[in-house]
């Protein structure tokens, strides 16, 4: 049976004065915005890996990032369903800003500890039942900020990068495959629609509305109340059109879809995917 949520079609005469509201995009936190855009930076400054702007421009760049929203991504890491992670996370956001001064020695066990840490938050991810969308919302999180801090460790130590960029891409391939925000529309040849479009009565004018929708897998069933923690990473993406002939009008999904997920992993994952 067809969604009538898929696509929302209003036929209105230009004797109606009712006015229709609409649902809007629930706004997200300016902290959360903060610390998206941080940890975006962080991801973007890996440069394919090679670290394009530099390798030392790089480092700056990711403790400048951690130091605007370090309360917010230590917040974040200790929500971690593993005492281990947690520290091990820590330890590497808290420890970066003193990477220039490690000597050569402290520098590799450092770089190897964060590698570690970064495949702790690997096999937490695949030990998280596929079900519990909030914890492996933080896991994304989490890698997206220790992942970045390893891999820049480990090329000022002198280690390989190929074998942790190799699992950093699958595991984000995995975070944005959990996270993608599905979307509803008008289906083709909708029957209710061609009924309204086809109207023979050309001394009516018809204004129909296509609704396009966007939803985070982690926004919560209308059915279910919304307490605001659950709304902490979830954005609903709305965009209409008046128009006298929908199906001819164009819609980007491309970046409802964005939208929708700017908040939320899948972001996170799509910035990671693009930078290693």
């Amino acid at each position: 049976m067809r969604k009538k949520l898929a696509g929302i079609f209003l036929a209105l005469t230009l004797g109606f004065g009712g006015v229709i509201a609409m649902p809007t995009a629930q706004p997200a936190k300016a902290d959360i915005s903060s610390l998206f855009s941080s940890l975006t930076q962080i991801l973007s400054l890996l440069g394919g890996g090679n670290f394009a702007g530099g390798l030392t421009q790089a480092i700056q760049g990711i403790i400048t990032a951690i130091e605007t929203s370090q309360s917010d991504i230590l917040n974040q890491m200790d929500q971690l369903a593993s005492a281990q992670a947690v520290a091990c996370s820590n330890d590497a956001v808290l420890e970066f800003a003193d990477i220039n001064n490690f000597t050569p020695d402290v520098l590799q066990n450092w770089a190897q500890s964060a590698t570690s840490c970064v495949t702790t938050i690997e096999s937490l991810w695949a030990a998280i039942p596929a079900t519990n969308l909030a914890q492996r919302n933080v896991l994304g999180i989490a890698l997206a900020t220790v992942g970045p801090i390893a891999v820049a460790a480990r090329a000022k130590a002198g280690l390989s990068t190929a074998a942790l960029i190799s699992n950093l891409q699958q595991e984000f391939t995995a975070v944005k495959n959990t996270f993608t925000p599905y979307c509803y529309g008008p289906e083709p040849n909708d029957p209710y629609a061609e009924e309204q479009m086809d109207a023979g009565d050309q001394t009516t004018v018809f204004y129909i509305s296509t609704y396009w929708m966007c939803q985070s897998p982690l926004f919560p069933d209308y059915s279910e109340s919304n307490d605001g923690e659950a709304g902490f990473f979830t954005y609903n993406s709305w965009q209409d059109y008046d128009c006298l002939d929908c199906y001819n009008d164009s819609v980007s999904l491309t970046q409802l879809t964005q939208e929708a997920g700017q908040y939320n992993s899948y972001g996170l994952a799509v910035t990671a995917l693009a930078s290693l």
